[in-house]
C-alpha cells in the first residue's frame, strides 16, 4: 500500500519490520 511505498522511500527495512511488529502487538492476537 501507500504506507509501504512511503517508508520504502524513507526507512530502512529493519525499522519498517520492527514499526510492522509494533502494529501488530496492538492487535488482538
Amino acid at each position: 500500500g501507500t504506507v509501504f511505498k512511503r517508508y520504502a522511500s524513507t526507512t530502512k527495512p529493519e525499522e519498517i519490520r520492527a514499526d510492522i511488529e509494533s502494529l501488530l502487538a496492538e492487535q488482538p492476537a
